[in-house]
């Protein structure tokens, strides 16, 4: 178990070195971006993107998820499956797309060229799944620094020239085909990759729900862009497009580096019900002390953000951030309650979870979109009932360290609503002088929050990357 810990703390390290390094990068990209190209032109790459990612979820079939929980973990079979599929939906593509003119008379050729990433991602995605499955995580952090500075790279530079959409299209595929060629090198010599046919059949059976529950996450994740791309302008996708975006950076800054580790370590503690409560808390403490100040901060200063950052093209996207800074922090319990349950293999719950809050999404979504515009959209995704069988199940199961932890987590909110609430409310006066105050609370408010829950953390995961006993007094108590 030593040894398990040790590779986490490593993998989790590197995975944020990685997560730092490409997001500083993505952001940058975004903003440079946003000052040269057109909102409808974002808006129309958003739509290309939506229909790729359903590709996305269909190739993988729920087997990623389902590999990483089991003891055999046939790549080989996954692979060909990945790259069959694949090749199928893009030829699909190619003949279907032409019938999807109603979202713009660019759209068939722009989602033809980027159809090519489905087969590009079918192959990198496997050896991806090997070195987060086995925790070397760090030798994945070149691969996905080349495939965000790629994209920076060719997409402003042909952006510069005018190509609009197709610069964002053509910088896809480049970056996806940089990071599928580094991303095997780094899993070369190390990911066995037989092929037994018996695997297969298990594999795809063994996945059934995990894929019914990615059919589902997909249209909870996407199916808001779907909803708006049939009753507004690629423009006004476009303006949701890019404050969803800044909105989900918080998490995806935050969250994804621990997600790439955390389910492998739920897995291995999957039937020690104390540890595997104790690390569900923790990791979800640390997310929310670091989240809940950002999204704090959004709330009250996302037009100051939007016209320095975005230009005030980009205004209109101001309001929707502000509306959509709650959201991120609405449901903390199931973040990494999904994962606990997935990886006790509580499927059946997942299913019925997703289904009722992809249903909930779309149908909201649909009939305050059809009303009231983007900001209808905004509002269904505060309809959370779907999560309500995902937070029944968690809390039953860690019964002692989910109300520690909903003791915990009042406090974070409390605190760091007072004080940024305070600041930016007290200095509305001075709408910069606002944001800069709120903005100097916020790593205040992460120092005071560390000290209060995190006390020998820091020193304690620093043993176990040096493989040193750690010292006595080093207990955090998170």
């Amino acid at each position: 178990m030593d040894g398990i810990k040790r590779r986490a703390a490593i993998s989790l390290l590197s995975s944020y070195a990685s997560q730092f390094v490409t997001t500083c990068a993505n952001l940058v990209t975004k903003l440079i971006l946003a000052r040269l190209i057109a909102p409808e032109d974002l808006g129309l790459y958003a739509l290309a993107l939506l229909v790729l990612l359903g590709g996305d979820m269909l190739v993988d079939l729920g087997i990623s998820q389902h590999i990483v929980r089991e003891k055999d973990r046939p790549y080989g079979n996954f692979l060909g499956l990945r790259l069959a599929m694949s090749v199928a939906l893009f030829t699909a593509i190619q003949f279907a797309a032409p019938t999807l003119k109603f979202w713009g008379g660019e759209f068939p050729a722009v989602v033809r060229l980027m159809a090519v990433t489905l087969v590009i991602k079918a192959a990198s995605g496997v050896p991806l799944l090997f070195l987060d499955r086995e925790l070397l995580i760090h030798r994945s952090v070149m691969p996905q620094l080349a495939r965000i500075t790629t994209m920076g790279l060719v997409s402003i530079g042909l952006v510069y020239f005018g190509y609009g959409v197709w610069a964002l299209a053509w910088g896809t595929v480049a970056s996806e085909a940089v990071f599928a060629v580094l991303i095997w090198n780094a899993a070369r010599g190390r990911m066995p990759l037989e092929f037994t046919w018996k695997h297969t059949g298990g594999l795809i059976w063994g996945s059934k729900f995990l894929f019914l529950i990615g059919v589902m996450g997909f249209v909870l994740q996407q199916g808001d862009v779907g909803v708006l791309g049939s009753l507004l302008s690629a423009r006004e996708v476009g303006f949701y497009t890019m404050a969803f975006m800044l909105i989900m950076l918080v998490s995806k800054v935050v969250e994804s580096a621990v997600f790439r580790v955390i389910y492998p370590m739920f897995c291995e503690c999957s039937d020690d019900l104390p540890n595997l409560g104790k690390v569900y808390r923790c990791a979800t403490l640390a997310i929310y002390v670091i989240e809940v100040p950002i999204y704090f901060f959004l709330l009250f200063n996302s037009p100051v953000i939007v016209s320095v950052f975005l230009g005030r093209k980009w205004l209109p996207a101001a309001a929707l951030m502000q509306a959509l800074s709650v959201f991120g922090m609405l449901n903390p319990f199931s973040t990494f309650g999904n994962e606990v349950l997935r990886a006790r293999k509580r499927d059946s719950i997942l299913t019925m979870s997703t289904a009722i809050g992809a249903v909930t999404l779309m149908t909201t979504g649909y009939f305050l979109t059809s009303r009231f515009g983007a900001i209808g959209m905004v509002v269904a995704h505060y309809v959370i009932i779907g999560s309500i069988p995902t937070v029944v199940a968690v809390s039953r199961m860690l019964r002692t360290e989910f109300a520690r932890l909903a003791g915990q987590l009042a406090i974070v909110y409390a605190g760091s609503f007072a004080v940024i609430g305070a600041a930016s409310i007290g200095l509305s006066f001075a709408p910069y002088l606002q944001a800069l105050a709120a903005g100097l609370l916020v790593p205040a408010s992460w120092y005071t929050y560390y000290r209060i829950f995190g006390n020998g953390a820091g020193r304690a995961a620093l043993d176990t990357i040096l493989a040193r006993p750690p010292a006595p007094s080093a207990e955090a108590v998170y």
